[in-house]
Order: structure tokens, then C-alpha cells, then sequence
């Protein structure tokens, strides 16, 4: 759109004065509507994680790269088929729509399991875990059958002694009855105890004093030894010194 410059009514123009020109403006541009992409583009799966997404995303680029750098077919034809596998995780067909998120079915509570008996040790109770998973990695390790039963059989009477029936509470635990004190005595009665308990302590001593005595005063009686006398036997042994005799006497003689 041309302007011009509007004088005022009431100037004149002087004489050398120059005349202003039209000032030409520059049109204005009209901003290029850029073309909407075209909706119906392959939907996210949100099963896809973000590894996957984030790999499919920058693979497309890289094959765009191979394809200007003029990469070796078989190059190309690997990363294809790799874009292709991640396609199949990532990417929902064109124009559908993501499933909605399944909300979490609330589980229905689990039956209460076996509650411990209050009589069983804490001993039984732990071999009863531990042999439940002891059992557990048996039948893993696919042990033989007869070891299985042994252990079956032994977990079944641990859980008799250990667990009551599902659902159960159990019983109240039966509160200690205080037993009455003892009636105190009164101070006579404990000075009379006191003189009773002192007499038959003196009673004992003077038996055990008497039984010490007993024994030291009795009389070790000593079988008699009977001996016999051998005449010729005396006669022998005093002919044999007396050989003895003379000739150490003999022997002194000369010496």
C-alpha cells in the first residue's frame, strides 16, 4: 500500500525546499501455512519400553545416514530388518489407537493361612519352615520320590504339632493363678520354728559326734595265723649256717 506525505494546510512550500517523495512500503509476507502432518502415524504400543523406543527411533536415522553415505546393501538390509523387529514392539498400526490401560483387578484377599499353635516350641516351628523349603527345592532338583515322602511325611507331623486349622484363633493364653500368699506368722510362732529348727540341728551334730566316736573305739579283730614247725626243716638251714660259720672262721684264720 503506497503513502503519501500529507502536508499541513496552513505551510507553503519555500522556495529550495524539496519535495517528499512517496514512501514505498514493502508488502507484507504472508506466512506459509505449513502443511499438517498427516494423522493415522504409527501409535507408541505402551508395551514398548523406552530402550526400544529410544533404539527405533535412532535407527531410523542411522539407515536414513547409510542410505546418503551410500552404505553396502547388506549393511542396510541388517539394520531393515532390525527396524522392522523393533516396528513390531514399538509401533501400533497406523491409525489405531493405543489400548487403554487395563486397571489392576483387586485381588481377592487370600485366605488366611495356618495360624501357629501357641503350644508349639520355637524349635518345631523353625524346622517346619525350613522344611518347607527344603522340600520346595527337592522337588526343583527333582530329588528321588522316597526322599520326598520321608520329608512329606515329617512336615505333616511338624504342622500337626505347629498349625491349627485355617481360620482359626487361637486359644486364649491361660493366665497364671496367683497362688495366696502364705499366712505370716506370727512373732511367737517364728521365735518357737526358730528354736525347733536350732534343737534339731544340735541333735544331728551330737548323732554325727557319736557315730565318729563309735567308729574310732571299735576293735579290729585279726584272724589268728597258725604256724607250723618243720623240725628237719630248722635242723638243715642250722647245719647249713653252721658250715657257713666255720669256714668264714677258717678263711679269718689264715688271713
Amino acid at each position: 500500500m503506497t503513502q503519501m506525505a500529507v502536508k499541513p494546510d496552513n505551510l507553503m512550500e519555500r522556495p529550495g525546499q524539496v519535495k517528499a517523495e512517496p514512501v514505498q512500503q514493502a508488502p507484507a509476507k504472508k506466512e506459509e501455512k505449513k502443511a499438517a502432518a498427516p494423522a493415522g502415524g504409527p501409535a507408541r504400543n505402551p508395551a514398548c519400553s523406552d530402550a526400544d523406543w529410544n533404539a527405533l527411533e535412532a535407527l531410523k536415522a542411522k539407515i536414513v545416514q547409510m542410505k546418503k553415505d551410500k552404505a553396502s546393501k547388506a549393511d542396510i538390509d541388517v539394520a531393515v530388518a532390525e527396524l522392522k523387529r523393533l516396528k513390531g514392539i514399538c509401533e501400533l498400526p497406523a491409525g489405531s489407537a493405543p489400548a487403554p490401560a487395563k486397571k489392576e483387578e483387586k485381588k481377592s484377599a487370600a485366605p488366611a493361612g495356618p495360624v501357629r499353635n501357641p503350644a508349639c516350641s520355637d524349635a518345631d516351628w523353625n524346622a517346619l519352615e525350613a522344611l518347607k523349603a527344603k522340600i520346595v527345592q527337592m522337588k526343583k532338583d527333582k530329588a528321588a520320590k522316597a526322599e520326598i515322602d520321608a520329608a512329606v511325611a515329617e512336615l505333616k507331623r511338624l504342622k500337626g504339632i505347629c498349625e491349627l486349622p485355617a481360620g482359626s484363633t487361637p486359644a486364649p493364653v491361660q493366665k497364671e493363678e496367683k497362688k495366696p500368699a502364705a499366712a505370716k506368722m506370727s512373732k511367737e510362732d517364728n521365735i518357737k520354728a526358730q528354736a525347733a529348727a536350732g534343737e534339731k540341728k544340735k541333735q544331728a551334730a551330737a548323732a554325727a559326734k557319736a557315730a565318729k566316736k563309735a567308729q574310732n573305739e571299735a576293735v579290729v579283730e585279726v584272724a589268728p595265723v597258725e604256724f607250723t614247725y618243720d623240725e628237719q626243716r630248722a635242723k638243715t638251714i642250722i647245719t647249713k649256717n653252721m658250715e657257713i660259720a666255720k669256714a668264714w672262721k677258717a678263711q679269718y684264720e689264715k688271713g
